[in-house]
């Protein structure tokens, strides 16, 4: 099933949207079965809040072969959710996850592990090439938030060269609906650290901050389900000209997401 895009995460009807992910996975929905679990553990006003249903639910799609199901049990036993569950079994289901494919374990991992060194004294470990194709991959899925991740790496070498493939990679992640990359590049364009010579940018530019800003809020509002593939229309890097935009957050969303038709072509 699809929720309506035009209504507010918080106003929309859970009880409703509770019965019909149930419907699904009742049938094997694997993304049915998903969601009900995170619903059960929400406080939205739906009839079940067992956390041990929503356990079952996401076992059930780890029988069906899930990547998604694995990451989301890691974060079940990292919390103590599940009985006798710690960080080190939750780890065990992250690392198996990410084998099977899940770009959020993918993500999870890949950050962990960009430690540029390891600890001798077992306080951390890393392994930077690892860890940063973790990172692309989970990225070439699709996968928005991996980007904000590797833009903190490609920006480490501090160069100009660095910055400009960070700066890039940012911006890949905002047309595929990540508002941690929004969110970063709104205070990179409005001067973040730019005393000390490590923004993105090396200038202020409040238009494109303002931008950035407005597009953050708008991800807030859709939770994960939109994304902006015709984003350079109207927020394009510099040195590129910066469109004319009346201020109105629905024009700029809806000049920058996709296409849809209205009738089928000819």
């Amino acid at each position: 099933m699809r929720t309506r895009l035009d209504i507010y995460y918080k106003n929309r009807d859970y009880p409703r949207i509770y019965q019909l992910y149930q419907q699904a996975a009742e049938r094997n929905h694997w993304k049915a079965m998903l969601n009900l679990a995170s619903l059960i553990l929400s406080d939205y006003a739906v009839p079940e809040h067992d956390p041990g249903v929503a356990i079952q639910w996401v076992e059930k799609a780890m029988r069906l072969g899930v990547p998604d199901a694995y990451d989301m049990m890691g974060t079940y036993h990292q919390s103590g959710l599940v009985k006798g569950g710690d960080a080190t079994s939750g780890y065990a289901f992250f690392e198996r996850a990410a084998d099977m494919g899940s770009p959020t374990a993918m993500t999870f991992l890949g950050y962990k592990m960009a430690g540029s060194y390891d600890d001798p004294e077992g306080e951390f470990w890393g392994n930077l090439p690892i860890g940063t194709q973790m990172l692309e991959c989970a990225l070439a899925q699709g996968y928005g938030d991996a980007a904000e991740k590797l833009g903190f790496i490609y920006a480490r070498p501090g160069t100009n060269e660095a910055k400009l493939r960070a700066l890039k990679i940012l911006h890949e992640g905002v047309k595929l609906g990540s508002a941690e990359c929004a969110n970063k590049l709104l205070v990179e364009f409005d001067g973040f650290n730019l005393d000390n010579g490590r923004n993105l940018i090396g200038h202020v530019d409040k238009a494109r901050a303002e931008r950035y800003g407005t597009i953050g809020v708008a991800f807030e509002y859709y939770q994960r389900r939109l994304k902006l593939p015709n984003l350079d229309k109207v927020l394009p890097l510099p040195p590129a000209p910066l469109p004319k935009w009346d201020g109105n957050r629905k024009s700029l969303i809806d000049a920058a997401r996709a296409v849809a038709l209205t009738s089928r072509p000819s």
